[in-house]
């Protein structure tokens, strides 16, 4: 199986930090996990150097000041040995056959002659789940707004709760 990065910025999530790499570990493949961590304060650095993995990568910013999670993923995309790599976050953990679904969707993403077609492929699904809304209507929420334009048209279609608490 062809190797994958996980590129996984963190800072001062150590609990979560460690689920998440118990979780890519548990994959059972040879998988590299780069760990970036931003000025962690929580005892992040001591637990990586006290890791016997091969395949763990660790980046430090020493601090004071933060990168940030833009910064960190830049950097670890940069830093990062392998073909594929995938941008992971510290509070998430690897489902079963995480890395073999996205090796065999890259796959399959290399079988079309250009990425029209992979294009084509998304409209379908996103017109499919959100019945009611036309492909340039979608195509104007996603220029419009690029993060979570499907999420926005769900809670476009939703009527509003009144009994809900607001936070």
């Amino acid at each position: 199986m062809k190797p994958i990065t996980f590129v996984i910025p963190s800072r001062n999530n150590l609990d979560l930090l460690k689920l998440c790499y118990k979780s890519i570990k548990d994959l059972g493949n040879d998988h590299h996990v780069l760990v970036l961590n931003d000025a962690s304060e929580d005892g992040t650095h001591e637990w990586l150097d006290s890791l016997d993995d091969n395949n763990l990568h660790v980046y430090t910013n020493p601090g004071p000041d933060r990168v940030g999670i833009v910064g960190m993923f830049d950097k670890g995309i940069e830093i990062a040995s392998t073909d594929v790599i995938f941008a992971f976050h510290a509070d998430m953990v690897a489902g079963k056959k995480l890395d073999v679904n996205i090796l065999q969707w890259l796959e399959k993403m290399k079988s079309y002659p250009d990425s029209q077609k992979g294009k084509e492929d998304f409209w379908k699904v996103a017109v499919k789940n959100h019945p009611g809304c036309e492909k340039d209507r979608l195509k104007k929420v996603m220029k419009n707004n690029r993060s979570q334009p499907l999420k926005i048209l769900r809670n476009e279609n939703r009527r509003p709760r009144y009994n809900q608490k607001k936070f």
